[in-house]
């Protein structure tokens, strides 16, 4: 079956783009229920900004958020953020509306910073939506709508091989006006759910600590929360064993380190991770506790297969060598001039 578009003319004048995609029926569909308001361009509510990527990260004060980062519901948080030196530093203000604008996985996602002035740093990568002449909250909401998402998603380009989302494109967006009642609520209600989230984690931690009492843990276990890479060497040598039960990975670097640091690995079964371990690590069904608990047993009581662990790991681990990464993709390269040469 065959899908088109009748596009008027008037809607062509002008335009930077006429190829198929960019007009496709849902996407115009879209259009037309948002043109039932009033409707303005977010060039024309909000001043369009980019953060600045630091000079240096490590074990300094400042928190960055960067475009990963805005995956996670809330970004108030920020224990798990790198820390940057106080050097090209680009400050988020309480309101903000940001966006990630480059990325494959992260590109188009969208947050608000809630929070103190001058507190929580971020990077080019991240656009800023700053003095909205609406209520930012609303402008939060609808970028994360479906209604937002579409036009996010049409105006994202690619010409260079990498995604990316401009200002310029930002800009394009078109957001309804609304009372400033709706956009009260919304921010009500993002302020509410922040609080319960806050909440929950106090919660979370109580129960925590009533689980390793119980099991006779408490004075045995460590929560030590975002760990810096000038100090993960140094966490991974002092190691024993690595146990890394995760529910899925899109490569596996952190098992790729610890193998790598000569620590002998447990991990999953899943996603990436058996092509990081094979042949080096134990694999096992993350949900299945008592084969988790058997492979660490087994490791730590096996001084020959301990052994063997940490050889075959700090073996797999150069496998990963960002120098076989280059020369892997040099060879790409050189067989694509080879078939365009004949």
């Amino acid at each position: 079956m065959i899908t088109f578009s009748i596009i008027p003319k008037s809607q062509l004048e002008g335009a930077t783009r006429i190829d198929a995609e960019y007009y496709q029926p849902e996407y115009l569909d879209m259009f037309n229920k948002i043109n039932n308001f009033k409707v303005n361009n977010v060039g024309n509510i909000c001043d369009i900004l980019r953060g600045n990527t630091p000079k240096e990260y490590g074990d300094f004060e400042i928190p960055v958020i960067r475009s990963g980062d805005l995956s996670y519901g809330f970004i108030n948080d920020y224990e798990n953020l790198l820390k940057a030196k106080n050097e090209n530093i680009f400050f988020l203000k309480n309101g903000d509306v940001i966006i990630s604008s480059i990325g494959f996985g992260s590109i188009g996602k969208v947050n608000i910073f809630f929070g103190e002035n001058d507190k929580l740093a971020t990077v080019a990568e991240v656009s800023v939506l700053r003095n909205c002449k609406i209520n930012p909250y609303f402008v939060w909401g609808f970028l994360r709508s479906k209604f937002g998402q579409f036009q996010i998603n049409r105006e994202i380009t690619g010409a260079t091989g990498q995604l990316h989302l401009n200002t310029g494109n930002i800009a394009n967006i078109i957001i309804p006006i609304v009372k400033n009642k709706v956009g009260q609520e919304i921010e009500n209600f993002y302020k509410d759910a922040e609080r319960l989230y806050q909440k929950s984690k106090e919660l979370y931690a109580q129960a925590e600590n009533l689980l390793l009492e119980e099991l006779g843990l408490k004075d045995s276990t460590k929560f030590l929360g975002y760990i810096s890479d000038n100090d993960l060497p140094l966490l991974y040598n002092s190691a024993r064993l690595f146990v890394y039960p995760s529910l899925y990975e899109g490569f596996g670097l952190p098992p790729l380190e610890a193998m790598a640091c000569g620590i002998p690995v447990i991990t999953s079964n899943n996603s990436s991770l058996p092509e990081i371990v094979s042949g080096a690590g134990i694999m096992v069904d993350p949900y299945d506790s008592d084969a988790l608990a058997q492979a660490m047993s087994e490791v730590l009581t096996n001084k020959r297969q301990y052994q063997t662990m940490v050889e075959n790991g700090l073996k797999k681990a150069k496998e990963f060598s960002w120098k076989n990464t280059a020369d892997k993709t040099i060879g790409i390269y050189q067989e694509l001039l080879k078939k365009r040469e004949k």
